[in-house]
């Protein structure tokens, strides 16, 4: 079986579908959990990018200006 850990384009997938699901629901909280769920795949998205692509990521503004 194929790990879709560092796959950048399944968690970017997954993310939408995350979003187009928060946007069905009615309760606002549970659409706000959703939407927060969509924001931690797209981080994951950036990681597995960086990770194929040998980029170094930044995690803090700090850094990203000393950069």
């Amino acid at each position: 079986m194929l790990s879709r850990y560092g796959d950048a384009g399944y968690w970017r997938t997954a993310a939408i579908h995350a979003r187009a699901m928060a946007a069905t629901f009615h309760d606002a909280a549970s659409r706000l959990a959703m939407l927060e769920i969509a924001i931690k795949y797209e981080a994951i998205a950036r990681r597995a990018r960086a990770l194929e692509t040998g980029l170094r990521l930044v995690d803090n503004e700090e850094e990203r200006r000393a950069g």
